[in-house]
């Protein structure tokens, strides 16, 4: 199910405080010195596990990187064979049965703490559709929460593949068809400004500026929405 959000600061804070409540059990974590605590001040020693390959699917995890080797060249691969229509089937089943309950059970047991799940932003908000979400993608995400707040365990949402591309590299799906927030020099949000102060040195400043160019506002739009999220929730991690 496909919805749409008009209020992103709503979304947003409306992500923090579910999501502070649900992940950690035991509160919010913050940093003491070069130590990590929990509400009650007691040190939280990470012990962890990833779940690659679930939500951003990387050709070197399935030794097929000769074959295909980022997210979108797996999935063009598997079009290209079995068709759109079957290739949403085997996607849908491969993400209901790679990780499971019983998983997040079993690294319980195991003895580890802490979680980092890695996900694909086109999970949560379609690719060329600004302030549309994926119902689809929260339920799966939901219910990784659920199983890790009842095993006791801390749980890290990666953007690992954030739109733009945050690297070149095949682990960000990085696209060379689309444009590049961090490359295109019209998408950049950031510009470097030189004043010269009363005593005649020179300042730099960073300034933020909003393009007005149709081509950035396109992929801006595309971005904030999922960026404003993912901050406040990586927020909760680390302060």
């Amino acid at each position: 199910m496909i919805y749409k959000r008009n209020n992103l600061f709503f979304l947003s804070i409306l992500f923090f405080v579910l999501l502070a409540t649900t992940i950690f059990p035991k509160g919010i974590l913050r940093t003491e010195g070069k130590i990590i605590v929990d509400a009650d001040g007691k040190e939280i020693v990470f012990k962890g596990i990833g779940l690659g390959g679930w939500l951003v699917p990387e050709g070197y995890m399935f030794n097929m990187s000769g074959f295909a080797n980022s997210p979108s060249e797996i999935k063009s691969k598997i079009i290209g064979v079995v068709g759109e229509a079957n290739a949403e089937i085997i996607y849908n089943n491969f993400r209901k049965t790679f990780i499971t309950e019983a998983d997040i059970d079993s690294i319980a047991s195991w003895g580890f703490n802490n979680i980092r799940l890695p996900m694909h932003y086109e999970l949560l908000t379609p690719r060329n559709e600004p302030y549309v979400y994926s119902e689809y993608g929260f339920e799966i995400i939901d219910s990784l929460v659920k199983w890790c707040k009842k095993n006791d365990i801390y749980l890290i949402l990666d953007l690992h593949a954030a739109p733009g591309g945050q690297s070149a590299e095949p682990i960000s799906d990085y696209d060379s068809r689309y444009p590049s927030l961090w490359e295109n020099e019209e998408n950049k949000a950031v510009d470097q400004i030189e004043n010269v102060d009363q005593q005649g040195q020179v300042v730099v400043e960073e300034t933020a500026k909003v393009k007005t160019k149709a081509k950035a506002a396109k992929v801006t739009k595309s971005v904030m929405p999922v960026m404003i999220c993912l901050t406040n929730l990586l927020g909760i991690l680390v302060l």
